[in-house]
């Protein structure tokens, strides 16, 4: 009910696959923000956070798993429970 159901991007209706960064790149455009004005969250290290920090996005991990991540990629913000990712929506 938050958000627009046209603003809601599937990847079968699209054809691509997070954390391909064109996906990211279609749901910007279409939303009319460039990448560095965006800010994607998403509980998947792999497929969200590494997906939207190479399309350029910022990106909140919902690390409600607790997963310990690694490499050179990395969130801006990490949250663990849907209290603190309401929390940090807050602050924005």
């Amino acid at each position: 009910q938050y958000i627009p159901e046209e603003n809601i991007f599937v990847s079968g209706d699209l054809g691509i696959s997070k954390p391909d960064k064109k996906i990211f790149a279609y749901a910007c455009k279409h939303i009319g923000v460039s990448p560095d004005e965006a800010c994607f969250t998403g509980d998947s290290f792999q497929n969200d956070i590494i997906g939207a920090k190479t399309a350029g996005l910022s990106a909140v991990w919902f690390n409600h798993r607790k997963i310990t991540a690694s490499g050179n990629i990395q969130p801006d913000w990490t949250v663990n429970s849907e209290t603190g990712l309401y929390r940090l929506f807050r602050e924005f």
